[in-house]
């Protein structure tokens, strides 16, 4: 789970950039709110995808590292991409 955490904010970083870039595209083709719908949702789940992470590292016992990695694990089940 550690390696996995390790590159988390440069990939968040890279998912909410090309979020934002596929956005401005799409706006064109697809009805805004739909596009602004979606980019909302982008961002909530990789807020909470943030959180977990950060939660990970504040904790100190190998159980909660795995209480917050199955969480991690599940919101990630929801995220679309």
């Amino acid at each position: 789970m550690r390696l996995l955490y390790r590159g988390a904010p440069e990939s968040y970083i890279a998912t909410l950039v090309n979020a934002v870039l596929l956005a401005l595209i799409q706006r064109q083709q697809i009805e805004p709110s739909i596009v602004l719908s979606w980019l909302v949702y982008i961002f909530l789940v990789t807020a909470g995808l943030g959180v977990l992470v950060y939660k990970y590292w504040q904790s100190e016992t190998q159980s909660e590292h795995h209480r917050n990695g199955t969480g991690a694990t599940s919101l990630g089940a929801c995220s679309p991409g």
